[in-house]
């Protein structure tokens, strides 16, 4: 195989992926899945080396490859300017002008030339790496993937290489980027994940509970008002709460200081409220802030990508403004600069086209061998079927609950039917005591899987956001039947974060969803993510089991094979 174009990241959420010469993902996968630690940063060399494994790729099959990082020259004026221009406005920012010479200093002392961090050895040579700009990456796998021709694409993060957010235009294939703005000019991300640990939670992994906790807050003027004055002063303060700022406070410190804000500042508003309150901000923020870069909405498609796109409630909000479709990177936090990086190189050197992708099962795959020898070396009693979707949709009708492990790993933060625990929708206590079981603490009901013929009947104001809402980024509202028929996965503001399930996307989940749905009458299933809490989502056989047993599941259908819970206790 030659002809592979490769993008790789190293810092937050590290991963890898590869495209072919005609722009088409062979394989996407992030390093978390196989260390089992959450956001893993550093060299995804267990990622590198399973993708040469699955792909059958030495060093030489790679084309060009291309990493997210900023050249030295570029960082340290991108840097100057961000603090002079921080200066003029009275904003605060985690690099003064003193820290920088010094920093730089010390990069031409040690001729760094490229500003990444090689945390280990690389696992193949790669002599013909191309710098791709962080959020030019975000843009690009945004862009590329979603089949327009002519988009407005906005990228929104905490912080990317200095800046936090971007807007580009796309017209007749042709790309450009027309607005930046620093990361303490657009504070919509930092400011959510500082709301996140004023809460108590993690502000690197839990800002989706506190957008499931938003709906259950009221609109409380007072509230609001007093977050928006106290993020005004914090970002004029010098020694204000700075998640991106390592000079004084470490990450477990941040975190003490901003639990600590809460009790001591707010403490006489309700969580509840509160997380209403930095929704509410946060979308106003961007209605006001799109609005004022993008003319002419209704005509307009747009791309999203960034952390803030896990907002999948943002994401409706931004749809709602009249655009005609909407597409969010399926893998839009950081886990997909990757795939951007990928894109970023082949446009340099190649020919590519915006092209709309079908599914994003890009990761490994396992042979029944293994699978069986993963069985059997635990001792585990099973079933093999030839049609084990069937089983499962009958499993899932008669009210059991099933794991399903099958086929490529899902890229991105979603499981979207491969990795996925799935359940009927009509038992509105699932929410309890299947996150019991998981050990998770959320807010937010799971969500449901829907065959895409059915999605009008179940979402009547979808138009323009199916394509979003394949890859569960997007909520929408829920019509009446939907509400009566499946009230276990609709929230208490009465939307769903569906993900509309295509045949020609995923023929196995699809044969499950028609399955049980033709013995029950009922179009949805919840889909929640295979994992334990703070977990990854599983990657191999091995995991699979693992959480099987430790989540004490009813089955588990990995790759041909059913195991029930029943026959191993």
């Amino acid at each position: 195989m030659t002809d592979i174009y490769l993008g790789f990241h190293t810092s937050h959420n590290a991963g890898v992926a590869a495209l072919d010469q005609a722009g088409d993902v062979l394989f996407a996968a992030c390093e978390e899945r196989y260390t089992k630690r959450k956001l893993q940063t550093g060299n995804p060399n267990s990622a590198f080396t399973d993708l040469a494994h699955f792909l059958d790729v030495t060093a030489g099959d790679f084309d060009r490859s291309g990493v997210v990082a900023t050249p030295l020259l570029e960082n340290i004026s991108r840097n100057l300017h961000l603090s002079i221009s921080s200066a003029v406005s009275g904003r605060s920012t985690s690099k003064s002008v003193t820290e920088l010479a010094r920093r730089f200093a010390g990069k031409l002392a040690r001729n760094e030339i490229r500003n990444y961090d090689r945390r280990g050895e690389e696992p193949f040579p790669l002599p013909h790496t191309d710098i791709v700009d962080h959020h030019e990456s975000h843009a690009f796998s945004a862009y590329y993937p979603s089949g327009f021709e002519n988009t407005e694409v906005l990228t929104l993060d905490g912080v990317g290489q200095c800046y936090s957010c971007t807007f580009s235009t796309v017209r007749e294939g042709v790309f450009k980027t027309r607005k930046r703005y620093y990361y303490n000019e657009v504070t919509i991300g930092a400011d959510y994940e500082i709301l996140t640990g004023i809460l108590g939670f993690s502000p690197d992994r839990h800002c989706g509970k506190v957008t499931g906790l938003a709906a259950f807050g009221r609109h409380n003027p007072d509230c609001i008002k007093a977050i928006e004055d106290f993020f005004e002063r914090n970002w004029k303060a010098s020694d204000g709460l700075n998640l991106f700022d390592s000079r004084h406070r470490a990450p477990d410190r941040v975190e003490m200081e901003l639990a600590e804000t809460g009790r001591t500042q707010f403490a006489q508003y309700s969580r509840e409220d509160m997380a209403y309150a930095i929704q509410y901000i946060s979308e106003k923020k961007i209605v006001d802030l799109i609005r004022a870069n993008i003319t002419d909405i209704g005509n307009r498609n747009i791309c999203l990508a960034g952390g803030v796109f896990a907002n999948v409630k943002i994401n409706q909000r931004i749809k709602e403004l009249g655009f005609k479709n909407i597409f969010v990177q399926p893998a839009m936090d950081d886990g997909g600069l990757g795939l951007g990086a990928a894109y970023g190189v082949m446009k340099k050197h190649g020919s590519l086209k915006a092209r709309r992708i079908d599914n994003v099962f890009w990761g490994p795959s396992y042979e029944d061998s293994a699978i069986l020898e993963a069985i059997e070396k635990r001792g585990l009693k099973f079933e093999r079927h030839d049609n084990i979707n069937a089983a499962v949709g009958q499993i899932l009708a008669d009210g059991g609950l099933v794991a399903r492990f099958a086929g490529r790993m899902e890229f991105g933060p979603r499981a979207l039917g491969n990795r996925s625990i799935l359940y009927q929708t009509m038992d509105k206590t699932v929410n309890a005591w299947l996150n019991k079981h998981l050990e998770r603490t959320e807010f937010m009901p799971f969500a449901p899987a829907v065959a895409a013929e059915n999605a009008e009947r179940c979402f009547p104001e979808i138009e323009g956001s199916e394509y979003a809402a394949e890859f569960m980024t997007i909520t929408a509202n829920c019509s009446p039947y939907m509400a009566e028929t499946s009230p276990a996965v609709v929230h208490v503001d009465n939307t769903a974060r569906p993900q509309l399930v295509t045949e020609s996307g995923n023929e196995g989940f699809y044969e499950v969803l028609s399955e049980y749905t033709r013995r029950t009458g009922v179009p949805a299933l919840i889909n929640t993510s295979f994992n334990m809490h703070e977990a990854p989502i599983v990657c191999d056989p091995d995991d699979a089991i693992d959480t099987f047993l430790r989540g004490k599941l009813e089955f588990l259908a990995v790759g041909n094979y059913l195991l029930r819970r029943a026959a191993i206790c």
